[in-house]
């Protein structure tokens, strides 16, 4: 026989998230309209702005060497290292880069940065930082990424990006 206990979880229903996979009685699911999978741990709902404060957070941005304007509530468009989209279509106001090399970040990068639809280059080379590849897959737009002198060993998932990816730099990576 087993002790008694009284353990409450149920597995993520698709439609929510939990960081965990998991529900408990102290981390609740979370609506999120992309996820169609049981166990779904991240959501790629997300606006850009608030995909860039989770890398932000993420990265310890505070400590960056530089990080103008970041989580001012004006236009992100204006923080260091995010260039928007500007030629007056659907795309006006997205993010189209983040390049922040050399910039003192350490960490991991949050997965959502593959939910910013029109986000085409990522450059975080030469930082202490790990960038999973495991979402790449909904990021659509994706064409170059820079991870070049960072600590990131793990490119599962890479196969999944689509055939707009062209250019990984990973050079003095510890593969």
């Amino acid at each position: 026989r087993y002790p008694s206990q009284s353990v409450l979880w149920m597995i993520v229903l698709p439609g929510n998230f939990n960081r965990h996979g998991y529900q408990t009685t102290d981390t609740a699911c979370q609506p999120c309209k992309s996820t169609e999978y049981y166990g779904a741990t991240t959501c790629f709902d997300k606006d850009d702005r608030s995909v860039l404060v989770e890398i932000y957070v993420a990265l310890k941005g505070e400590t960056w060497d530089r990080n103008e304007n970041w989580l001012d509530p004006g236009d992100f468009c204006t923080w260091y290292g995010v260039s928007c989209w500007n030629i007056g279509d659907s795309k006006q106001g997205r993010v189209r880069r983040i390049q922040l090399p050399n910039n003192n970040l350490q960490g991991v990068v949050p997965e959502t940065i593959y939910s910013m639809h029109h986000l085409t280059t990522i450059d975080l080379s030469r930082n202490e930082i790990v960038l999973p590849f495991n979402n790449i897959v909904q990021s659509q737009h994706i064409f170059s990424i820079n991870v070049a002198g960072t600590k990131t060993i793990d490119y599962d998932g890479i196969y999944d990006a689509t055939p707009f990816f062209k250019q990984l730099y990973a050079d003095q990576t510890p593969i």
